[in-house]
């Protein structure tokens, strides 16, 4: 597949005409607005738009399939003013700020320009935020947010009483389906963003054969069951799960480029991803105290001065207070005491 182009590209690409437009009539209304001037031009009574770039796009999370966006753009200005009958002609640089909205569904729809306004550097929350690839952006202190978002959601009874998370409930209040593959234990696990068909490996004829899927179809290698454990089988659903929450604005912008791509494939553990399934799992009111945050074995190499290894070693042996393992990683309760006798 080609690499896939930010959401910014996607925009210039597709409607680079809609927002000259909208920026010109803006311009032309408002001559006065823009604050710079040039040597020749103080006070312009006419203006109009010669180009424009655009420097970046701000986005912003919303319910079901929409975003809201800020389009920051640089715009090349053409200046008038009248003085006694003549007129002054200049030229200035100025930044503007175009509100849109827009619905990813099979590709970008229903684009909307709501206003022009020029830029001011202002910061809005951190909650919410997209990349430039759509995908959320969400910080450390953030997790905890986030897993209550998703349990309040999809199973808030864990919010006011603990208990294990019923991982099938939460798949089928999701409006998924959980379906066991058979492979050489290459994936953990795959997600369906639409009707395609996949090659499932048939163990006894020891060949891959289609297999016709559906949207929704949480994909899972039945292996990870018998060769790990049952925590790592949840482990994997929900971190399927968290895909389908958290990532289908990013395949709605990958399929403008690829329509074919209708799969996210789980081959590597994400540090950030399983610390998120931490806060999901690991307890009925996410990690709200000290004692129950998590850090990775390498971040424990980093408190405790010791190699990765021995802190692999250490957990496999149950020597370290609180170690978890999620997929093939081990994470740690962050007020965990380093061990004292580190011998192994």
């Amino acid at each position: 597949m080609a690499s896939v182009s930010s959401f910014r590209d996607v925009i210039a690409n597709m409607y680079y005409n809609d927002l000259f437009d909208e920026l010109s009539e803006y311009i032309e209304d408002n001559p006065d607005k823009p604050e710079s001037n040039s040597y020749r031009v103080q006070s312009p009574n006419e203006a109009a738009l010669s180009d424009f770039d655009i420097i970046m796009i701000d986005i912003t999370d919303s319910p079901g399939n929409s975003i809201l966006f800020d389009v920051i753009v640089s715009a090349e200005v053409e200046i008038a003013e009248t003085v006694r009958r003549n007129c002054e002609i200049g030229g200035i640089e100025q930044w503007f700020r175009i509100s849109c909205k827009a619905d990813l569904d099979d590709g970008i729809q229903n684009f909307q320009i709501k206003s022009v306004s020029i830029y001011n550097k202002y910061r809005g929350s951190k909650l919410g935020r997209l990349s430039e690839y759509l995908v959320p952006i969400i910080e450390k202190e953030q997790f905890d947010d986030v897993a209550t978002e998703f349990l309040r959601e999809f199973y808030p009874e864990a919010l006011s009483t603990p208990m294990p998370i019923p991982v099938d409930e939460v798949v089928k209040r999701m409006g998924l389906k959980e379906v066991q593959l058979t492979r050489h234990f290459t994936l953990f696990g795959q997600i369906t963003f639409g009707n395609c068909t996949i090659e499932n490996y048939d163990r006894n004829e020891r060949a891959y054969k289609p297999l016709e899927v559906s949207r929704g179809i949480i994909l899972v290698d039945p292996n990870v069951y018998f060769v790990r454990n049952v925590g790592c089988m949840n482990n994997t659903i929900i971190h399927e799960c968290v895909h389908w929450y958290k990532h289908r604005k990013y395949h709605e912008l990958v399929k403008t480029y690829n329509s074919d791509t209708l799969l996210i494939s789980c081959r590597v553990n994400e540090t950030t991803k399983y610390k998120l399934l931490a806060c999901i799992l690991g307890n009925s009111t996410p990690l709200r105290y000290e004692s129950m945050e998590y850090i990775t074995a390498r971040e424990a190499t980093q408190k405790w001065n010791i190699t990765v290894r021995s802190v692999q070693v250490l957990c496999s042996q149950g020597r370290i207070l609180g170690e978890t393992r999620l997929g093939n990683m081990w994470v740690i309760p962050k007020s965990s005491p380093k061990p004292k006798d580190i011998k192994i």
